[in-house]
């Protein structure tokens, strides 16, 4: 939810109970402390008029969707605000929002403010920043000039409340300066101060900007640094910091310097602010994928690897309900199956050997859909990528039980083990090259996976089938999925190599997904099942090999 919902026409903040009445919930119960939190903030009065900031936003937001033109005092606003979105309204919200976090109290928060809706559309292809920091016993001023390249864009200063050390202030009014830059912006960084130099190259690793997360316990003033940083992440700035001598002749600092010693004498309010440094503020800890940093804020990105995870393992469990509803159709590739079966009686006819053709025997017959995939819930029916518990409890419950009841048709597939078994043993291995043997063998491999196909698997999967039909879901995975037939590629007979194969697809997927960090709410309603191959960012993956070695015998 955004600010501009939660004001009015008239510009007032609107009570809870009109929030959720817009919402369709109850308002029942304890006002959320949030909102309460917000009703402190915005409102100005009783009559819950709100602040200037807020009100532009909220008019501004009604002229560019509703397409009313305000007449009134903003018009020189709305001039600015031509061509603007909605995301670049927002986003100016978003910047007031952060300015007054940081700077509480008084009236200097509405400097920084102004200044930023100002540069908001200069160019800031070169900026440099020099800051200063004053100090005389409980007073003390900040100062700050950006230029980019030759051209001064901003010059400000502001008093802040408390007792800080100099060095500490200095970096103060590098918080300010970064407040106003825009997003993306590379930032030169030049102070007189050492030990801000000299921190921050402690703290920083300069060749990719990797904060240390140890470091920042020991570092005196940890509060402001936790700010520095945020506003490095959060305005995704390219930051290098420089140290020059003080009072050297340099204009940018002789500027800062003065307008530091300037803001000591401030008595106007409108310069005047405290500070808000949240010592206890949570410090994130760096998270890598596969050795690269990828995200330096574990729970959002937990957040987005699992909504990335989610779709991987929906398209992944897309081939098994492609290949139940499309059971009849489904074709065999008579020749890779005869070769799967007799490929390990090229070598020895050793008991191990031996287990291991039984195996294969096992895994060919099991090509359809199996018991293991069509167990897994089915994340089909969340086409939204929001869980409702109940439906998925209902949906898995009820699917195990029609398999189990459909499962005694798996006594047949006993019989056909144990005559292929039969068939293809060590006491057979001298008339192998006979191709009468090689002939019977090859009939009888097909006869064995029809019946496999229209014994066992026929029924189950039409009882599934019908049952999805019978409760609607398949009108819902028909409706929002649009489900087609898959495009899965040739993987093998072998159930390992399927599974290694859809995991490996998955992996690759996924981990390009995250590099790229797209946007989550494309993720459910843009991508298809061929997705997870055929995605152009992959790491190169040639599927051909998959195919040339393990076709698929479906």
């Amino acid at each position: 939810m955004y600010i501009t919902q939660l004001i009015d026409e008239n510009n007032r903040l609107k009570t809870w109970r009109q929030v959720t009445a817009e919402a369709g919930r109850s308002s029942k119960g304890k006002i959320p402390r949030w909102f309460k939190e917000l009703e402190d903030k915005l409102m100005k009065n009783d009559q819950r008029e709100v602040f200037a900031c807020y009100e532009l936003i909220r008019e501004v937001y009604d002229l560019y969707n509703n397409n009313v033109v305000l007449r009134d005092s903003w018009d020189k606003f709305n001039e600015i605000y031509i061509g603007k979105d909605y995301d670049d309204l927002i986003e100016f919200d978003n910047r007031f929002t952060l300015i007054e976090k940081c700077f509480v109290g008084g009236q200097g928060f509405r400097l920084l403010e102004k200044e930023y809706l100002d540069l908001v559309d200069v160019n800031q292809s070169d900026l440099k920043i020099y800051t200063d920091g004053s100090k005389k016993e409980y007073v003390n001023g900040i100062g700050w000039v950006i230029f980019n390249g030759d051209k001064i864009l901003s010059k400000g200063r502001l008093k802040i409340k408390g007792n800080y050390e100099v060095w500490e202030l200095e970096l103060v009014a590098i918080v300010a300066a970064l407040m106003i830059v825009n997003k993306g912006s590379s930032v030169k960084i030049i102070t007189d101060s050492k030990i801000v130099k000299d921190l921050w190259d402690k703290l920083v690793e300069v060749k990719n900007g990797i904060w240390s997360t140890r470091r920042i316990w020991s570092v005196n003033f940890s509060g402001i640094w936790k700010w520095v940083r945020y506003l490095v992440k959060y305005l995704d700035l390219n930051i290098s910091v420089y140290k020059i001598k003080g009072h050297s002749g340099d204009l940018g600092n002789e500027m800062a310097d003065s307008l530091s010693k300037l803001a000591l004498r401030e008595t106007e309010g409108s310069l005047i602010t405290h500070l808000n440094i949240p010592e206890d503020m949570s410090w994130e800890y760096n998270l890598y994928w596969r050795r690269e940093l990828i995200k330096e804020a574990p729970r959002d990105f937990m957040k987005e690897f699992n909504q990335r995870y989610y779709k991987a393992a929906w398209l992944s469990l897309d081939v098994s309900r492609t290949l139940r509803v499309n059971i009849l159709d489904a074709q065999i590739d008579w020749k890779n199956s005869y070769m799967i079966i007799m490929e390990e009686y090229k070598g020895d006819i050793t008991e191990s050997n031996n287990k291991m053709v039984a195996y294969k025997l096992k895994n060919f017959l099991e090509i359809l859909p199996t018991m293991t995939l069509l167990n897994k819930r089915n994340p089909e029916v969340y086409r939204s990528g929001k869980c409702n518990f109940r439906l998925d409890f209902n949906y898995h419950a009820r699917l195990l039980q029609i398999l189990n009841d459909q499962s005694y048709s798996i006594f047949n597939g006993r019989i056909f083990h144990e005559a292929i078994k039969g068939m293809i043993n060590s006491r057979l291995y001298l008339n192998i090259s006979d191709p009468i043997f090689i002939t019977a063998i090859k009939g009888f491999v097909r006869d064995i996976h029809i019946l496999a196909r229209d014994v066992i698997w026929v029924e189950r999967c039409k009882e599934v089938n019908k049952w999805e039909r019978s409760v609607g879901i398949s009108r819902i995975v028909e409706k929002n999925c649009k489900l087609e037939t898959s495009s899965l590629p040739s993987i093998g007979s072998n159930i390992k190599h399927r599974y290694q194969f859809i995991y490996e697809v998955s992996q690759r997927w996924l981990g390009s997904y995250l590099a790229n960090m797209e946007h989550r709410k494309n993720l459910w309603f843009s991508l298809d099942i061929s997705d997870l191959w055929s995605y152009h960012n992959l790491v190169k993956f040639r599927s051909s090999n998959y195919a040339l070695n393990y076709s698929i015998l479906d």
